[in-house]
């Protein structure tokens, strides 16, 4: 029964670590009382129990608004969780190894769940990794500039063993070792981080010009109306007031605002530029096909010209595209 009660209370814990709920650093005790739970258990029959119970509340409690979308999109949920199941089942066979094996198994196994689950079957699907729910401590998160969030999320699980360990009384006096990595992260990280604070105020101009028919396709000059409405926005911004201005996605595109492809939209863009003393940040759509199209954000320099665009490399699954779509057409 102690197994299933700290597997429940690892994920509440771990659910309430991320937004809108937190503080983030719950994802620490909410992952350790999954790994006590699997060092308590049985059998790998009850890690794989336990690692479904796990991922089943744990990234239900995430994505329950998915079902406002369609109860169907509720299917990932038994997905993702099947990974955590076949990771409590795995884990659960080394339960009686040494406590140095069995926390390099319990991390290494943690890292190549993610790296799989992040990119299959779905793809893109970073919901849940432990180094997000670190978002809202500053210091903490620094780290991330170094490593990234999935190195966020090893030293998360990293800590959780060694705090799984500690609460079984089950340690290896060389384990404490592992705890210089966060360490040696953070003080790797704070130079870098630190010279980004000491540039001073970096003033910037969102500019939400929206669409001239909010929730509705108007063919066929949808984007140059769009367009339009930001620039007359961008228009009333004072000169010298700001270093950089920001066009939201899919404010120009199209055949006939896109300032790769359109002379005069590009002319009336660096315009304002050179008006207002600013670099301009444009997010835009570009069609490449008749059926497809790229996400690209170009960037003006304060005078004017085009410095290069960032091209979107991978979109977000079922929001911009569709995984696996010969199996999902309906």
């Amino acid at each position: 029964m102690r197994p299933v009660l700290f597997t429940i209370g690892g994920a509440v814990l771990s659910v309430l670590a991320f937004p809108p709920f937190g503080p983030g650093l719950l994802i620490l005790p909410g992952i350790a009382l999954f790994l006590v739970a699997l060092r308590d258990c049985t059998s790998r029959l009850q890690g794989l129990s336990l690692g479904s119970l796990y991922g089943v509340l744990f990234f239900g409690g995430l994505m329950w608004w998915l079902g406002l979308l369609d109860p169907l999109a509720l299917i990932l949920v038994p997905v993702q969780a099947l990974f955590l199941a076949v990771y409590g089942w795995w884990l659960a066979g080394r339960r009686q190894a040494a406590p140095l094996r069995w926390f390099l198994s319990a991390v290494g196994g943690w890292a190549l769940m993610e790296v799989i689950r992040y990119r299959f079957p779905v793809g893109g699907q970073e919901w849940g990794a432990a180094g997000y729910a670190l978002s809202d401590l500053l210091y903490i998160r620094l780290p991330a500039s170094v490593v990234g969030t999935s190195g966020l999320t090893v030293m998360v699980v990293l800590l959780a063993a060694m705090l799984a360990l500690a609460l079984t009384r089950a340690w290896d006096p060389r384990i404490r070792w592992a705890g210089l990595v966060p360490i040696l992260a953070i003080a790797a990280s704070v130079p870098s981080i630190m010279t980004q604070y000491d540039a001073g105020p970096f003033r910037v101009a969102i500019v939400q010009g929206s669409t001239p028919c909010p929730f509705e396709d108007c063919p066929p000059n949808e984007r140059l109306r769009t367009y339009q409405q930001h620039l007359a926005l961008t228009e009333t911004i004072e000169p010298g007031s700001v270093e950089l201005v920001v066009w939201p996605e899919s404010s120009t595109g199209s055949t006939n605002a896109d300032p790769v492809l359109n002379d005069e939209i590009r002319v009336a863009i660096a315009e304002q530029a050179r008006r207002i003393g600013a670099a301009i940040l444009v997010g835009g759509d570009r069609i490449v096909g008749e059926d497809e199209f790229i996400n690209a954000n170009v960037f003006f320099d304060a005078e004017g010209d085009i410095e290069g665009e960032y091209r979107k490399q991978h979109p977000v699954p079922f929001g911009e595209f569709i995984p696996a779509r010969p199996l999902f057409e309906w």
